[in-house]
Formats: structure tokens, sequence, C-alpha cells
């Protein structure tokens, strides 16, 4: 009967350690996957763009050089407007909606060696108007 009960305890040990390790290492994908926090809030903007230039999803998304999200969706635009041939979805942090204006330069550019894309924005001025 000892000996059972030992089992039983070294059995609860192995289990807590195993579902610790489990939680940690869920913590340290979240941090490792995204620039931003798990439960930092985020909104999404629709950018168009003629083209694509090899975009991908997940592709960061920086504001003057800092990054601040990343690219939630690029597919084909229905609209017959050439310019607009591409929406690509942007998942941004929330703190930097006052600074992302109607009037904001948004660009793909390249990052690296390997030619990753990723969205830059600028900064919008006071004439346009805080993106909704």
């Amino acid at each position: 009967m000892a000996q059972r009960r030992s089992l039983a305890w070294t059995e609860l040990k192995v289990g807590i350690l195993v579902l610790t390790s489990f939680v940690l290492l869920l913590v340290a994908i979240f941090y490792i996957g995204g620039t931003s926090g798990f439960f930092t809030p985020t909104y999404e903007v629709t950018a168009y763009f003629a083209n694509a230039n090899n975009l991908k999803s997940g592709a960061e998304v920086q504001l003057e050089g800092v990054t601040i999200g990343n690219v939630r969706s690029v597919r084909i635009n229905d609209a017959p407007d050439t310019n607009r041939a591409v929406a690509t979805t942007l998942r941004l942090e929330q703190r930097y909606q006052n600074i992302i204006r109607t009037d904001s330069p948004v660009n793909i550019k390249t990052i690296g060696l390997l030619g990753d894309k990723f969205v830059e924005i600028g900064r919008g001025t006071e004439a346009g108007q805080v993106v909704p």
C-alpha cells in the first residue's frame, strides 16, 4: 500500500512538471511569434496597392522604421481600378492609431539580403483624418 501511494505522488509531480513546461513553451512561442504582445490591443486597416511585389501574410508593418504590426492577409481586389488591384489587411497596434492618417504614405519595401518584403507607413499630417 505504501508503494502505491509513493507511485501516485511521483506521477503527480511528473504531471505538474509536464504541464508547467507546456505552458512555458506556449508563452515562449507567443513572444517569439510576434513583435507585439499577445494581449496588446490591435486594429485592422486595409491598404491597396497596384502590385503585391511578393508580399506575404505575416510580413512586418513598420511606422517610420519601428515595427508596429504585421500583414494579416494579401488578396486580389475585385475593383476595376488597377491602382487598387491588391488589397492587404494590416494588423496594427492600437497605440499608433492617432499617428496613421488618411494621407499617410504606404509602400512595400525590401528588407535584408534575401529580399523579404515589409510594409512601410509614413506619418500623416494634421490635414488628414485618423484612420478609423
